[in-house]
C-alpha cells in the first residue's frame, strides 16, 4: 500500500517523475473541469435543461465521482508531501478547501434535499481547482499574499471614503431624491458606482451642493481605487523577477564550465516550468550561466576570470 501511495503521489503531485502520464492526468482533469463549468451555464437554459435533464444529471454525477476520488485520494497521499505534518493538516490548506468546495453543492443536495439547479453558483467554485494546473495563478496568488496588508489597508481607505461620500449624498440629496438617497445604505450605490469610476449615470446628484461634493469626491477616488491595482501589479512583477533571478542562480549552480547534462536540463525544465517562466526567457538565462560558466562575459564576450 505504501508503495502504492508513493505512486499515486509522484503521479498527482510530483510531475516531474512521471511527466508524460501526469500531463495526460492533468489534461484530463482541466478538461473535466471546464466541461463541468460550461454544463453548469448551459443548464440555466430552461429550455434546454428540461430536453437533456438525464444528460446534465449523468455528467454532475460521473464528475462527482471523479472529483470525489481525486479528493479522497490526495487526503490519502497528502502525508508523502515532507511540508505536510498529517492528513488534518492538508484538509484546511486553501488547495484541500478548494477542492472540498468543488464537490461539497452535490453532497448538500442530497442531505438537505436541494435542488442541483440552486447550487449552480457554488458548483462554479470548480474553476478554482484550476489553480492547482496553472502556475502563472500560483504567481498572482503570491503577490496577493505578500502584499496582503497594503491591499488591506488601501481597500480600508477605499470603504472609508464610500461611507464619506455615501453620508455626504445623504446629507445633500435626501430631501430632493429620497429614493435613490433616502438613506446612507441607499446612497452607497451611487458612492461604488462613482469612486470605482464606472458612472453608470442612473443615479445623478440634482443641487449644486451635492454636485460640488460630488466633484471632490471623484478626483479623490482617481487614485485611491486605483491603488490596490497598483500595489497588486507592482507585486506581481516583482515576484515574477524574484523567480528570474531564482532560476539564474540555480542554472549558475548546476552548469559545468559552461555545459549541462540531460539531467540537469530536466532538472532545468520543471523547475522553468513551475516558475511561469517562458521557454525564450529560461533560454536566455541558460545561455547566460553557461557563458559565464566558461570564463566569458555574458554582455561583452570578453574573457573573465572564473573565480569572479
Amino acid at each position: 500500500m505504501i508503495e502504492i501511495r508513493k505512486w499515486l503521489f509522484a503521479l498527482l503531485e510530483r510531475t516531474q517523475e512521471m511527466p508524460a502520464l501526469s500531463a495526460n492526468v492533468n489534461r484530463f482533469l482541466v478538461t473535466l473541469i471546464f466541461f463541468n463549468i460550461g454544463a453548469a451555464a448551459i443548464e440555466t437554459v430552461p429550455d434546454i435543461y428540461q430536453s437533456y435533464t438525464a444528460i446534465f444529471l449523468a455528467i454532475e454525477l460521473i464528475s462527482i465521482i471523479i472529483f470525489t476520488c481525486e479528493y479522497l485520494l490526495r487526503i490519502w497521499i497528502s502525508v508523502e508531501d515532507p511540508r505536510i505534518r498529517n492528513r488534518l493538516s492538508y484538509l484546511i490548506t486553501p488547495i484541500a478547501l478548494v477542492d472540498f468546495i468543488s464537490i461539497a453543492p452535490f453532497y448538500l443536495s442530497i442531505i438537505f434535499g436541494w435542488d442541483l439547479k440552486v447550487l449552480i453558483v457554488l458548483r462554479l467554485f470548480r474553476l478554482l481547482k484550476l489553480i492547482r494546473y496553472f502556475e502563472p495563478l500560483t504567481v498572482l496568488g503570491s503577490a496577493i499574499k505578500a502584499e496582503f496588508n497594503s491591499i488591506l489597508s488601501a481597500l480600508l481607505i477605499l470603504f472609508v471614503l464610500i461611507m464619506i461620500a455615501s453620508t455626504g449624498m445623504y446629507f445633500f440629496e435626501q430631501n430632493v431624491q429620497p429614493d435613490a438617497f433616502g438613506s446612507i445604505p441607499h446612497a452607497m450605490w451611487w458612492a461604488v458606482v462613482t469612486l470605482t469610476t464606472m458612472g453608470y449615470g442612473d443615479v445623478i446628484p440634482v443641487t449644486v451642493q451635492g454636485k460640488i461634493f460630488a466633484s471632490v469626491i471623484t478626483i479623490l477616488s482617481i487614485g485611491t481605487v486605483a491603488l490596490p491595482a497598483g500595489l497588486l501589479a507592482s507585486r506581481f512583477s516583482e515576484e515574477l523577477k524574484n523567480r528570474k533571478e531564482e532560476f539564474k542562480d540555480l542554472a549558475m549552480k548546476v552548469q559545468k564550465s559552461g555545459e549541462l547534462c540531460d539531467q540537469t536540463k530536466a532538472l532545468l525544465e520543471n523547475r522553468r516550468k513551475e516558475m511561469c517562466l517562458s521557454k525564450e526567457e529560461a533560454q536566455n538565462i541558460v545561455k547566460y550561466a553557461c557563458t559565464k560558466g566558461q570564463g566569458f562575459c555574458p554582455h561583452c564576450g570578453q574573457q573573465i576570470d572564473k573565480a569572479e
